[in-house]
């Protein structure tokens, strides 16, 4: 059986879902555009906050309308499959490898998506994480802000409550530092594309309540101020989901 909406679109299409999943990478990452710098918002001069505040709650309305466009038309098209689907907050920190920064440990925050039939041995994974860490001195200070895609896979093993698991895939990343001193101001950002991994174990509750921990390594590089740096780094998160 097919769903149609507004009379053209067929929901049921494996066109209408690739196209969906473009139009995620497309309107929220943008490599060259948006930058991820909502995840800057609780990092950089409050002067640029309204912005911020503005790009993160587009953040956050597009990677949930889209997420649902993917998987909702699933559950009317084939009604009589099933699904395990789930969305997790996560926060923590990341901890930078390279003693390039005056502050290794970054606070950390994201939400992540698993779609999956029950008949899958993995899960699409869609994560969208960042970073970011101010520091000052008595000469100024500088903004570090990193916002990643984490496109892959995961895969899930459940011992009656208990859920180890492990994930990895394609990451696009983006570094933003903003130095200031004084009246000064210097911003650059670069992005670039790498992996990551990551490992971790859940509780399941009654209620599809998904608690657990996350540990992930990003590999990550960026031209900033004619140098080439690494922004690599592990995170280290508590996750808080919901399946469905």
């Amino acid at each position: 059986m097919s769903f149609s909406c507004s009379g053209w679109l067929y929901l049921s299409s494996p066109a209408y879902q690739y196209t969906f999943i473009l139009f995620f990478i497309h309107n929220v990452f943008r490599l060259k555009r948006v930058r991820f710098k909502y995840f800057s918002i609780l990092y950089l001069p409050q002067s640029d906050l309204a912005r911020k505040i503005i790009n993160f709650k587009r953040l956050i309305t597009t990677s949930v309308t889209t997420s649902l466009l993917v998987i909702l038309p699933n559950s009317f098209v084939h009604a009589d499959d099933s699904w395990s689907n789930r969305v997790s907050i996560l926060f923590g920190q990341k901890h930078l490898q390279k003693d390039i920064f005056d502050e290794k440990k970054h606070s950390a925050f994201g939400i992540g998506f698993d779609i999956k039939k029950q008949d899958w041995p993995v899960s699409i994974a869609i994560d969208l994480v960042g970073s970011g860490k101010e520091t000052n001195n008595a000469n100024g200070g500088s903004d570090v802000a990193t916002g990643e895609l984490h496109l892959g896979i995961r895969k899930h093993w459940l011992f009656n409550n208990i859920e180890p698991y492990i994930g990895g895939g394609a990451n696009l990343s983006v570094t933003e530092i903003t130095n200031f001193s004084g009246d000064s101001i210097g911003k650059q950002d670069d992005d670039g594309i790498a992996y990551w991994v990551s490992t971790g174990i859940s509780w399941k509750f009654d209620n599809n309540i998904v608690v657990g921990a996350d540990i992930r390594y990003s590999d990550a590089k960026a031209e900033l101020f004619n140098s080439a740096i690494k922004t690599s780094g592990v995170y280290s998160m508590v996750t808080v989901g919901y399946q469905f």
